[in-house]
């Protein structure tokens, strides 16, 4: 062979492996690589780049926690997400976002309740026209069982549990396919934030219950931006994450006694086949407060969650289209 074609030949492979398209996640158990894992543009948004795959999901950043706020936002808003769902995240939940990437699915939320379980056992849907009758009952249950324990308990305003104190919603987000491209891989997140530290705190009580689908891992995070400038932000976590059910997962936190912002999510990725493309997929999501030191118990159903004890208990419904 001349040295021309050899000067040929070389080009054609330095040619040939400029050529081939960036890959993420390529490795499969078949050796062979999804359409969608093709990483077809770089975006710059604002002062981030980032990259998207061909089915629309952003590829995670790794480096998530060394990009500032406004960065963060730019990258969740990129992913899908509002500017009034971001602003409910810790930071921590931005973090898991960013790092895992993908793309927010469109969701719509029903059958928000938020309901009152006396120390007797009489539950009480809370509505803007009884929030000051059910707030005399939660005054009277909590001063009696605050004697029997031999402490004392201030009194329930009207705005403690009812007008914007509490906040839930629940979240999809798309991640992938399987490696054999056999089910869809989405993200469901159960949120929650207090807007101010609740008069009273024990332990609560968080769970996410799916529709169809295999969980296949769960993770939770619970952080307070204090008011205190000498505290700061402080990471809790869950106390306990249960991962046994097949319908569900539930967990608890132990809310800490410091004023300031208290929020969270309980994650859990769920894979769903591909021939459900097109049908309904929902997930139930629960936050049960506890008024004594007995937690609550959650009973996981598909896609619905029922709260046993003594408390305040919000429940709702996430749902969404398959394979969108």
């Amino acid at each position: 062979m001349s040295k021309r074609s050899v000067r040929f030949f070389s080009l054609c492979v330095i040619i040939g492996v400029l050529a081939i398209p960036s890959f993420a996640n390529a490795a499969s158990t078949s050796g062979q690589i999804s359409d969608s894992d093709i990483l077809v543009q770089t975006l710059k948004v604002k002062d981030l780049l980032v990259e998207k795959y061909s089915d629309g999901r952003l590829m995670g950043n790794e480096n998530a926690k060394n990009l500032n706020e406004n960065q963060k936002d730019t990258f969740l808003n990129a992913m899908g997400f509002t500017e009034d769902e971001i602003s409910y995240f810790s930071d921590a939940t931005k973090d898991e976002i960013i790092i895992q990437g993908g793309k927010k699915v469109n969701s719509t939320q029903t059958d928000y309740k938020n309901i009152f379980t006396s120390k007797e056992g009489d539950d009480y849907l809370v509505t803007p026209e009884n929030k000051e009758e059910i707030n005399m009952m939660r005054t009277k249950d909590l001063t009696l069982n605050s004697e029997l324990a031999g402490f004392s308990a201030t009194t329930l305003d009207s705005s403690e549990v009812w007008d914007g104190i509490f906040h839930g919603s629940g979240t999809v987000v798309y991640i992938g396919k399987t490696a054999n491209a056999m089910e869809y891989k989405y993200t469901y997140r159960t949120n929650f934030r207090w807007n101010k530290l609740p008069n009273f705190y024990w332990t609560d009580s968080i769970g996410t219950s799916w529709a169809t689908g295999t969980g296949v891992g769960s993770n939770g995070t619970y952080v307070i931006d204090s008011s205190d400038p000498w505290i700061g932000y402080v990471d809790r976590g869950f106390a306990s994450i249960d991962q046994s059910s097949v319908q569900g997962t539930k967990g608890t936190i132990d809310l800490y006694g410091l004023d300031g912002l208290h929020y969270g999510d309980l994650a859990t990725e769920v894979r769903i086949p591909v021939t459900q493309k097109g049908l309904t997929g929902a997930f139930g999501s629960a936050y049960g407060h506890a008024y004594s030191t007995a937690n609550m118990d959650l009973v996981l159903n598909y896609a619905s969650i029922y709260i046993n004890g003594w408390g305040d208990k919000w429940t709702w419904r996430t749902e969404y289209t398959i394979g969108q």
